[in-house]
């Protein structure tokens, strides 16, 4: 029994930023799929537009969308362990990867962590926008430190980028969020997981025994990340309260 379907060109770019997390990859049945870094430090969840009809596996992701590439927008049908992509005169033939060596999420604890989000209060909270995400992407790429924090400064919410080990670096260099907050915290991350799609963004952070759980959820599609923060990180103990500037 063959299954033939298309990728929306917003699928193809939450594939292309799932590879960047992840060259492995497990489709599932229906629109949820999810993929997961190799350390499991940083999960992405996404509803695509595009309903896969069978499970089945890729091993190299970008690979495979370079293949797509090739096409405007090809029809990809899936038979036993193979994807034949056609369109016009062009047909390629792509194998499927064996489930038992790509690194899976676990979607008992997606939702597990979900459900904790939903029915606990958040120790921090605030919105996180595309135009954020974009001067911190701009930032790294002028001057790259390995690691961010999310911290008050002076009373308003901010990221930095810096360098713990200060051999790598002494520089600082902090982007202050249009929010403001009375709660003193250091919400330490390496860099390498900040992969975010640009988007607008709801920030829930929950503390935990030794640290604790970021979740992001973009406010325009249905996308989330959840990665874990450093042991070092800093919690005020004390009520807060997150205001946005008019």
């Amino acid at each position: 029994m063959t299954k033939t379907f298309t990728f929306t060109d917003r699928d193809l770019q939450i594939l292309t930023n799932f590879s960047e997390i992840s060259q492995h990859i497990e489709f599932r049945k229906g629109r949820r799929q999810a993929t997961i870094e190799t350390n499991r430090s940083l999960l992405a969840e996404y509803d695509f537009d595009t309903e896969i009809k069978d499970e089945f596996c890729i091993y190299d992701l970008p690979e495979f969308l370079n293949l797509i590439d090739l096409f405007k927008n090809p029809k990809i049908t899936l038979n036993e362990n193979k994807l034949l992509l056609k369109e016009n005169k062009l047909k390629i033939g792509y194998s499927t990867a064996d489930t038992n060596i790509i690194l899976k999420p676990n979607y008992t604890l997606i939702d597990k962590n979900r459900k904790n989000f939903n029915e606990k209060d958040n120790d921090i909270e605030f919105e996180l926008t595309a135009d954020d995400i974009r001067e911190i992407y701009r930032l790294n790429r002028k001057i790259k430190l390995p690691d961010i924090a999310i911290e008050n400064d002076e009373g308003n919410i901010a990221l930095k980028l810096f360098a713990k080990n200060q051999y790598a670096s002494s520089t600082t260099l902090t982007h202050i969020l249009n929010q403001k907050t009375n709660q003193s915290f250091k919400l330490n991350f390496r860099f390498h997981r900040f992969k975010f799609l640009i988007s607008n963004y709801k920030v829930e952070i929950q503390k935990f025994s030794k640290s604790g759980i970021v979740r992001l959820s973009s406010k325009e599609i249905p996308l989330t990340y959840e990665f874990a923060l450093e042991e070092d990180s800093i919690f005020d103990s004390n009520e807060s309260e997150v205001i946005n500037n008019a």
